[in-house]
């Protein structure tokens, strides 16, 4: 990614060394969804994924949403399905 090559950099500034970088999630219209903010959450989800795997780029796809909801059942002890 283009995009992410530029941003996946170091700067410094007053002898500080900073690492700049980015996570970015994907989520494909209409694939995932026709409805923007549920596309959003999608995409925010799969950045979220991104962060915790420490990739650069995570697609969306559903089982992000059954692992989220899995962790909160554990967390909440509540059946949530």
């Amino acid at each position: 990614m283009a995009l992410h090559k530029s941003l996946h950099t170091q700067v410094s500034v007053q002898n500080y060394h900073l690492a700049i970088d980015m996570s970015v999630g994907v989520a494909m219209y209409p694939k995932y969804d026709k409805d923007i903010r549920k596309l959003l959450k999608n995409a925010d989800a799969a950045m979220y994924q991104s962060k915790k795997d420490k990739e650069d780029s995570i697609v969306y796809d559903e089982s992000l949403n059954r692992d989220s909801l899995n962790r909160l059942e554990l967390i909440s002890g509540v059946n949530i399905h």
